[in-house]
């Protein structure tokens, strides 16, 4: 009461002697102005407006329309009456999650973007092909199988990537015993697979081949068993060639797929085939033996491969 009576005088004439008699009884019943003299003010009266000039200003900018209010699609707290419009807010999430939870938010945003930037730069380095997923350890103790074949006098063709037909030869299938022991003619040697891969080097000592075992997985009978199947399955459903079935690798149906580098064109390119065959080449390929023979060739190369040469 004393304060509402008190801020009136800013804004109208009054009577001093019963605005302060209606401010001091509000405080005390007790008290009687009437102990009090007063004495007349002789000069003109003056609105007092130090008391509204010093009070604290709300700026105009922070307060919003009632028209902007009104056009604000509330958002309601659960378990709470209070109604928040969603305009002022950045961030919806930022209603109920903790101030520690932002900053947790923040930061995990702030290192997606820089792993990235990472990714991106070495997506564009000369090795971002190099897949390291050899163990250096079990390279550098894998023993290789030396052989006294001299590389650089293979004939090769002026890109130096496929290596020259030799001409006609023998046309005969040889068995294993033919090719392998003592009492052969042709004097090779038979190498198992063993648990660690071996490598194959030239005379120059130069790694030309691996032999590979297979992963450490029961069920790498099952996926052979699984492609073998679905290669006698899907056979008769192709359209095979003179030159499909009688070929240098041997005596069998094969169709290629793949990256081609050869047959003049001017850079690689993948192979293409009539619609029937390539139907069947998809489904094969989906399968998940063949990703892992795929796969498994990959990592079981690559740690043998100087990539280094080729830069």
């Amino acid at each position: 009461m004393a304060t509402a009576e008190l801020t009136s005088v800013c804004r109208t004439e009054f009577d001093l002697p019963s605005q302060m008699h209606a401010a001091f009884t509000a405080q005390d019943s007790h008290f009687d102005l009437a102990d009090i003299e007063l004495s007349p003010f002789s000069g003109p009266l003056t609105p007092l407006t130090s008391s509204c000039e010093n009070s604290p200003r709300i700026p105009e900018a922070s307060i919003p329309s009632l028209s902007l209010l009104e056009s604000l699609s509330p958002i309601t707290l659960e378990g709470s009456s209070d109604i928040i419009p969603a305009a002022l807010v950045d961030d919806p999430r930022q209603l109920t999650m903790p101030s520690n939870d932002r900053r947790r938010a923040r930061k995990n945003v702030k290192s997606n973007i820089a792993r990235a930037k990472k990714r991106k730069l070495a997506s564009s380095s000369v090795d971002a092909y190099l897949h390291k997923r050899g163990n250096p350890r079990k390279v550098k103790k894998a023993l290789p199988l030396l052989s006294d074949l001299p590389t650089e006098s293979i004939p090769v063709a002026s890109t130096g990537y496929v290596a020259l037909d030799s001409g006609p030869t023998m046309q005969k299938q040889f068995k294993l015993e033919e090719l392998v022991g003592d009492d052969s003619k042709y004097k090779f040697r038979l190498l198992r697979a063993q648990t660690e891969s071996i490598p194959i080097v030239d005379s120059g000592n130069r790694i030309i081949g691996v032999v590979a075992n297979h992963p450490k997985d029961e069920n790498w009978d099952v996926l052979c068993r699984q492609a073998a199947d679905a290669l006698e399955s899907n056979r008769g459903q192709c359209d095979f060639t003179p030159e499909d079935v009688k070929h240098r690798r041997g005596k069998f149906a094969s169709l290629s797929c793949g990256v081609s580098h050869g047959g003049r064109q001017q850079g690689p390119d993948n192979l293409h085939h009539r619609k029937k065959n390539q139907k069947v080449l998809n489904d094969l390929n989906n399968m998940e033996c063949f990703k892992r023979f795929a796969g498994f060739a990959t990592c079981a190369s690559v740690p043998f491969v100087d990539f280094s040469s080729y830069l």
